[in-house]
């Protein structure tokens, strides 16, 4: 969550996420900068930065000497958004 392990190594370079917040809260807009590192001619013409969010519950429900076990998987974000633009 938040600023931790944004890092991410390639050998063109590197790119690092910094949001403005450490947490966010649902309905909240995630908000920072992206930072993006080269150390060489980057063979395309758009750098594109996507996200995906995803959870993943389990729970579990007794009552007396029963128990049932739930699970969920929610996707609830897949976006794509253009970083850099070297056309123009």
């Amino acid at each position: 969550m938040g600023n931790q392990n944004t890092h991410q190594s390639h050998s063109y370079g590197n790119i690092f996420i910094k949001t403005d917040k450490p947490f966010y809260t649902v309905e909240e807009t995630v908000t920072g900068t992206v930072y993006i590192d080269l150390l060489k001619d980057f063979p395309g013409n758009i750098a594109y930065l996507f996200f995906k969010g995803e959870e993943n519950s389990r729970w579990t429900v007794h009552d007396g000497d029963d128990a049932t076990i739930y699970h969920s998987n929610l996707k609830f974000l897949n976006n794509k958004f253009v970083v850099y633009d070297w056309h123009g």
